[in-house]
């Protein structure tokens, strides 16, 4: 680092359907880390909704990440998902941090700089590309925290894609009766079936069924589906929605089955952990659990495509085509 800057790529979102790679020159903080970015993983519901201009423009990115402290207008810089082994460190920045390989939430680029509080370090024992997939699989964990499924359960898991089969990865490990997976796409409905304890449908298996589950968890984005999430609830059932719609409309049908059934849709977020379990849970030691979760899983089957940091707008071109043999995407950086 000199007094021209760092050098680096990034992804940019320019405007609705229009992703570039910029380069750019960036100031080093005296209490940043430079990281060199070795993976980055694209998290498709969020970053489809940017991609698509189908979120409000004043809302913030996400208050609790230091590097997302912005809103959502054009041009913006993106995700949270990068992996990299601390190539430098500023002057104040206390120990030594040089070759450590480290998770942050940062967008897209082939550096990331951030505090050493903002990073995670990855074990030795841990893939480097199945650590880029830290986030998803802390959402899943924070979806069933929030769903806290019975025992004996009847589970419908609407959505396979990353997040939905992270979910149902999860739900497989817990003594339930019964854990079905619903999308439309066949490939995604291969690999949520290649999950132990899980039956994977097509939502239309399930079009004259009624009153089957316990618990449903919206995961797919679709109004459609949380629509018939909702119908297919016992009494006393209780859907989670896990999926951000944006400024998407859902339109429900909430007549005499929901009314009647007295069933409860709640939202689930990961920024958060829910209020019933702030006594004993953190959102660091939710982080440190879905860390270790991510050495258990069998994460690297999602991984469908590895493509370059040049590449990135055909990849979301592809996601947002709705490509349905794509599904966990990995942005790779030369060095």
């Amino acid at each position: 680092m000199g007094p021209e800057g760092l050098g680096r790529r990034a992804v940019v979102f320019e405007e609705p359907g229009s992703v570039g790679v910029v380069a750019e020159t960036v100031e080093v903080g005296a209490d940043e880390l430079v990281i060199e970015t070795e993976r980055s993983a694209i998290s498709a519901g969020t970053e489809l909704l940017i991609y698509r201009g189908e979120v409000p423009a004043e809302m913030d990115a996400d208050p609790t990440i230091d590097v997302l402290d912005g809103d959502l207008r054009y041009p913006l810089r993106y995700g949270y998902a990068g992996v990299g082994h601390v190539v430098d460190q500023g002057e104040r920045v206390t120990g030594s941090w040089r070759g450590e390989r480290v998770f942050s939430f940062h967008p897209h680029a082939t550096h990331m700089l951030v505090s050493p509080d903002a990073v995670v370090r990855i074990p030795e024992e841990l893939d480097t590309e199945c650590a880029s997939m830290l986030p998803s699989v802390e959402t899943a964990l924070a979806i069933v925290q929030d769903a806290r499924p019975e025992v004996g359960a009847r589970v419908a898991v609407f959505g396979a894609g990353v997040i939905g089969v992270t979910t149902s990865m999860l739900l497989a490990a817990m003594p339930l009766v019964e854990v079905v997976v619903v999308d439309p796409a066949s490939e995604r409905r291969a690999a949520a079936a290649s999950i132990d304890g899980v039956t994977a449908v097509h939502p239309a298996a399930l079009a004259d069924t009624a009153e089957a589950f316990d618990l449903g968890i919206e995961l797919s984005g679709d109004p459609q589906a949380l629509d018939q999430c909702i119908g297919l609830m016992r009494y006393d059932g209780e859907v989670i929605v896990g999926s951000w719609y944006g400024t998407k409309q859902a339109e429900l049908d909430l007549g005499l089955r929901y009314h009647r059934n007295h069933i409860t849709v709640r939202s689930s977020q990961v920024s958060r952990v829910p209020p019933v379990l702030r006594g004993r849970w953190s959102k660091d030691r939710r982080l440190a659990a879905a860390l270790e979760a991510v050495g258990q899983l069998p994460l690297r089957a999602l991984i469908t495509h590895r493509v370059p940091l040049e590449e990135a707008a055909d990849a979301y071109a592809r996601l947002a085509a709705g490509d349905p043999e794509m599904l966990q995407v990995l942005l790779t950086y030369d060095t």
